[in-house]
């Protein structure tokens, strides 16, 4: 990627944790999402994909990464 690498958001250097976790819009949508189906986020990539995964069945869990990964 050849392009600026700031967040359009809030211009802070984009990376998976800033994207995903720490910029004001990323954390507004887990706020959304969490009121809109009742669960706690996750607060890291390692939680995402750890025991934050873990709490769903097996059969969601899938629809549930596919899910945030769309979101954000």
């Amino acid at each position: 990627w050849n392009g600026c690498t700031n967040c359009c958001f809030c211009s802070e250097e984009e990376n998976i944790p800033h994207l995903f976790f720490e910029c004001h819009m990323a954390r507004w949508l887990w706020t959304a999402v969490s009121i809109s189906f009742g669960f706690q986020p996750p607060s890291s990539i390692a939680d995402l994909f750890g025991s934050w995964l873990k709490k769903f069945p097996p059969k969601l869990r899938k629809q549930i990464l596919v899910g945030a990964a769309a979101i954000f």
